[in-house]
Order: structure tokens, then C-alpha cells, then sequence
């Protein structure tokens, strides 16, 4: 998979609360951040967990201007630029190209409807008669997991999906099965499928215990 590229939905997002929240486009950098993460939060209900916003590194601010999109299969990193710098009004169009940033930090933002229905949630996409992921998928997608339970941001495990001298058949079976293969056989795409038990591991009780003050 390529750089993603900006939707008509997205777009539409973008102009609606832009038009919604001038005062808050034409504001200070904190009221831009405002409005950007409302964008966000909108993008990340109608089009699923890879959106979010960005800092462009941990000591930095949440951007005032950039919508991010996390590419957790490819671990990539994403952005759009809503907005002129100039003008302050918003520059992106369907089909544009996000940037490549790679190694700066993704924002995971909540699900929030700002708009009041205004714009149509989607129908989930409809499986076709056989919509299982490959061995390859599978053995790779294990591959991550074990590296995320290892990692500084994950749940920081030394020996990762291994426990107590063999694997821990429990991970494995409630992450890379119960969610992320029901996920996939219901049309939900690989990023978003590792998205939803990525979200699921922050909210747990052993990823707040290794990662005290921080939001899931």
C-alpha cells in the first residue's frame, strides 16, 4: 500500500466544520488545534481508527493543521494539511496525497459525531464468499503483535507473546483471532482490523498499569 489519498468524505468533513467553526479556523493556534482535532474526531467515526491527529515529536503540541492517518500494517505515517497557511481556509480536494511522516507521533482520538448526522455514516462493506486472510497475513500480523507487547508503547513485556515458558495462547487468541480475524472476515481492512484490538490492549488494565497518566 501507497500514501493514502484523501476521500470526498474526508473533504467534506473538512469544509463542514470549517464553515461551522470559522471563528475557531481564524483564531489562535490552540483554537486551530481545537478545530482540527474535531476534524479528526469526526474522520476517525466515519472512516475508522487509522485517523487521528500528530505531534511532530513528544515535547511537541498536537498539530494546529494536520489530519494524520496511521498505517499499523506498513507502520507508516501519515498526514493531510487541511488548512492554508495564508488564507486559513481549508486547501484539501478529493484524490490529494497525504505526506510521508514517518517518525513523527500519531494522536489516537476518540469517535465524536460533530456534525449531528449531517453527514451519513457509512454502510460496513459487505464480505464476499470467502473473505479469510491468508497464512502470510496471519504469521505476520503475530509477528507485530509480539513486537507490540515488547514495545515501550505496548504492554512493555520482555519476552512478548511468550509467558511462563511458551506462548501465551490467551493474547494470541483474544487479539489475532476473537478480533482482529473476526475483523477481517467482515470486510474490516488489515489496518483498521489491528487498529481495533491495538485500541482494546490500551484500555486494558495491564497497558494503564505500564503507562501511568497516559490516555489509552
Amino acid at each position: 500500500m501507497g500514501a493514502p489519498v484523501a476521500s470526498q468524505r474526508l473533504v467534506d468533513i473538512v469544509n463542514a466544520l470549517y464553515h461551522m467553526h470559522t471563528d475557531l479556523a481564524q483564531g489562535s493556534e490552540d483554537d486551530r488545534r481545537t478545530l482540527t482535532l474535531m476534524m479528526a474526531q469526526q474522520a476517525r467515526l466515519d472512516l475508522g481508527a487509522a485517523y487521528g491527529t500528530k505531534r511532530a515529536d513528544p515535547g511537541r503540541p498536537p498539530s494546529k493543521d494536520a489530519i494524520a492517518y496511521q498505517d499499523v500494517v506498513n507502520d507508516k505515517l501519515y498526514a493531510w494539511d487541511w488548512q492554508n497557511g495564508s488564507t486559513r481556509e481549508p486547501q484539501l480536494h478529493a484524490g490529494d496525497t497525504a505526506g510521508d511522516i514517518t517518525g513523527q507521533v500519531f494522536i489516537v482520538v476518540s469517535p465524536v459525531d460533530h456534525l449531528g448526522g449531517e453527514i451519513p455514516t457509512p454502510m460496513p462493506p459487505t464480505p464476499g464468499p470467502c473473505n479469510l486472510p491468508g497464512r502470510a497475513e496471519m504469521m505476520q500480523e503475530g509477528d507485530w503483535l509480539h513486537h507490540y507487547y515488547k514495545a515501550p508503547e505496548g504492554l512493555q513485556r520482555p519476552d512478548g507473546l511468550w509467558i511462563n515458558g511458551g506462548p501465551d495462547w490467551e493474547g494470541i487468541g483474544a487479539w489475532l483471532f476473537d478480533v482482529y480475524l473476526s475483523a477481517r472476515t467482515k470486510g474490516t481492512s488489515p489496518a483498521d482490523a489491528r487498529a481495533l484490538y491495538v485500541d482494546q490492549i490500551r484500555h486494558s488494565g495491564e497497558w494503564q498499569a505500564k503507562h501511568p497518566g497516559e490516555q489509552p
